[in-house]
């Protein structure tokens, strides 16, 4: 029985989870097993997850479907054999002396230690642990730990994080939540395993390294339910004896805080104040449970003393602000640059429409464009999987001969996409040159069998061969029916850059391209077709958090029809039904869930155009103003429920109805379209 058990549920943080991987593994202490939960991912990481397994023997891996991290940490924890349970966020890492540490000190039922929140600009925060250092029996633990181990009335608690524990396997067991909670589910096991816990260590050293991410649970602009703080009160209700010391007023306390904390967020659902208003009191008010925590919660402090008011008093306005306060900080720095998107036919031209002549955004440029500087063949895309994923001396070379051919190719093309010569003149060459110069290793003369060029018999070539040889003493590789010759080029590139100096260079270009079209305008600069839907997943590698994303998605049936019936020689999806679906499932699946990401239907444009015009520009950060938009819904009617133009289509149309039902666009009202009206 190993010593350690290290539970690290994983759902595509293939960015990540090496780096988090690595930071366990390179440590001089192996009396520990690592069990992964890849969690349905749609990106690399549950092959990352594999390559470890089979490099490590002390590695398990459990695929399973989405189901959250609750059941993820569930499931790992029911495989788990190791004394002790350490949690790992798979985005994380932890200090090389983690083992080393925690070997020493783990003599306890429960060992807690201190942490370092590493920021997005690089800086470091450590966070040692509030109670003095040492080990705590039973009695310790009640004198010293029990008046805040829920919350105290100055609003302070015990430390809930899972991940800066480590807890005895059976002990975690018995007090670990059963059911899904939307957020606080750590402090809902952490807080029965410290009350039942017959002795404590507190460790002051920091081991564990904390990444902040803006898309974690707690940080992200969701609206809650109301159900989860019955979950968490449910739950201490049943490890904890609440009539003990003063848990009661605690429990109180804290439900107050979950309360107020779901509140607010509701008001960041895309409805009406009254809607939201009814919502609450519907959910909050009505529950005995809740409304007699607010009424018995006493705090000492203002800010406490602040929420219970506006909860009591039900001060709904005070929540909306404080949610719209919220919003604007967050989102304020995202509002430099958009990018719309979508696949074929979904419509994302209609978003660029409802942007044009509004004063807050500049269309870059201001006519039918899409940037296709990422994605397209031999773009950076293709640079990234052969410089960092399959590299060696000749591919580097070849990704960076491509890159520049490409990129060449559509500085001189003229059209809706390219045409860089035309709009920037050398501007373009220098970022371009900028970057390559920046990325590669070294250049050289060298001539390599990449580069030879294999032509078939031809005398003429022939005497050329034997006049060079005479003149220029180039040699002759072959005197059957082929003959070699040398290209032009004898350049070579070596590139061999880490993910970090390539990410950090690649994300670099891009924005000195984004800003060819702005011209670092105060407006926000919209992008049509920067990255496609299937590439969502992978943006944090080449945008920060002032790039924002509009994903447009239409209804399967309407898409599968135009693409195959009416815009049949542009139809870049499957023509056959069974094959369509099995395609759109694949795509929606890559489409990762990021805060950066608004994902409308085109069909909300229609049906519902102000609100969805209202959340488009409540994503964005601007005020909802009066101008002339050049998207008409009552014209683009006529590209809705186009799948019931013909009958000879219902076979096809039922399939889709099966095997798509998530994913059909509940339509207020039938209406079949006019033909001739359907436009592109």
């Amino acid at each position: 029985m190993p010593k350690f058990s290290v539970i690290i549920p994983v759902y595509n943080v293939q960015n990540y989870i090496r780096s988090c991987l690595d930071s366990l593994i390179n440590q001089d202490y192996n009396d520990y097993e690592i069990i992964l939960i890849d969690d349905g991912s749609t990106d690399d990481s549950g092959m990352i997850c594999d390559e470890y397994k089979n490099k490590y023997c002390n590695i398990i891996v459990l695929h399973q479907e989405n189901s959250g991290v609750s059941i993820a940490r569930k499931n790992g924890i029911n495989l788990a054999t190791g004394e002790y349970l350490l949690f790992v966020d798979s985005d994380d890492k932890v200090l090389n002396t983690y083992f080393e540490v925690l070997t020493k000190k783990c003599d306890s039922d429960v060992v807690r230690f201190g942490s370092i929140y590493e920021l997005q600009d690089g800086k470091m925060l450590y966070n040692v642990p509030n109670e003095l250092e040492g080990k705590y029996s039973k009695e310790d633990i009640k004198n010293k730990i029990f008046s805040y181990l829920i919350q105290d009335n100055k609003a302070r608690y015990y430390c809930p994080s899972l991940w800066s524990h480590a807890f005895k396997r059976d002990l975690f067991i018995s007090n670990m939540v059963e059911e899904r909670i939307q957020i606080g589910e750590d402090g809902a096991c952490v807080i029965p395993c410290v009350y039942n816990a017959n002795s404590l260590t507190i460790i002051h050293d920091c081991l564990y390294i904390y990444r902040y991410n803006n898309q974690s649970a707690t940080k992200s602009k969701k609206a809650f339910d109301f159900e989860y703080p019955m979950k968490i009160y449910n739950h201490l209700s049943k490890k904890i004896n609440l009539d003990e010391y003063d848990f009661r007023s605690q429990m109180n306390r804290k439900l107050t805080h979950e309360l107020y904390h779901v509140t607010y967020s509701r008001f960041h659902l895309n409805e009406k104040y009254k809607v939201i208003k009814k919502n609450i009191k519907n959910n909050l008010y009505s529950n005995d449970v809740y409304v007699n925590a607010i009424k018995n919660a006493r705090f000492k402090c203002l800010s406490g003393k602040l929420l219970r008011i506006s909860l009591k008093w039900r001060l709904m306005f005070i929540f909306k602000i404080i949610a719209k306060v919220k919003w604007f900080i967050s989102r304020w720095i995202i509002v430099k640059y958009l990018a719309v998107t979508g696949f074929f036919a979904t419509g994302s031209s209609a978003v660029l429409d409802i942007l044009n002549g509004n004063k807050f955004f500049q269309l870059c440029p201001e006519y039918t464009y899409e940037h296709v500087i990422l994605y397209n063949p031999s773009s950076i895309f293709d640079l990234e999987w052969k410089l960092i994923y399959n590299n060696d001396l000749h591919r580097s070379n070849e990704a960076i001969k491509n890159f520049l051919k490409e990129m060449n190719r559509l500085k001189k093309n003229f059209g809706w996409f390219g045409s860089y010569k035309k709009l920037f003149q050398e501007r373009f060459d220098n970022i371009v040159n900028e970057y390559i110069n920046s990325l590669i290793d070294y250049k050289h003369e060298l001539i390599s069998y990449n580069d030879y060029k294999t032509v078939k018999f031809s005398f003429f070539k022939m005497l050329l061969q034997i006049a060079a040889k005479i003149l220029k003493r180039r040699k002759i590789y072959s005197y059957g029916r082929k003959y070699v010759f040398y290209k032009n080029s004898k350049i070579q590139y070596s590139a061999h850059p880490t993910k970090e100096k390539f990410y950090d260079l690649s994300k670099k270009f891009i924005y000195n391209y984004v800003n060819l079209f702005s011209n670092n305008s105060d407006k926000i600069a919209v992008f049509d077709h920067f990255v496609l839907p299937d590439h969502l997943n992978r943006i944090d590698n080449y945008f920060n958090k002032d790039f924002g994303f509009i994903a447009v998605f239409r209804d399967p049936r309407d898409l599968f029809i135009l693409s195959k019936y009416i815009y049949e020689a542009k139809n870049p999806f499957p023509s056959d039904v069974n094959d369509f679906c099995k395609f759109y499932k694949n795509r929606m699946a890559i489409v990762d869930n990021n805060d950066s990401v608004l994902k409308i239907n085109f069909e909300d444009l229609v049906y519902n155009e102000e609100k969805t015009k209202e959340l488009i520009f409540n994503f964005c950060g601007v005020e909802k103003i009066s101008y002339e938009s050049h998207f008409f819904a009552n014209q683009s009617i006529n590209n809705t429920q186009v799948f019931l133009l013909s009958k000879k289509w219902e076979d096809e149309v039922k399939i889709i109805e099966s095997e798509l039902k998530d994913y059909l666009y509940d339509f207020p009202y039938e209406r079949i379209p006019d033909k001739k009206l359907i436009f592109e």
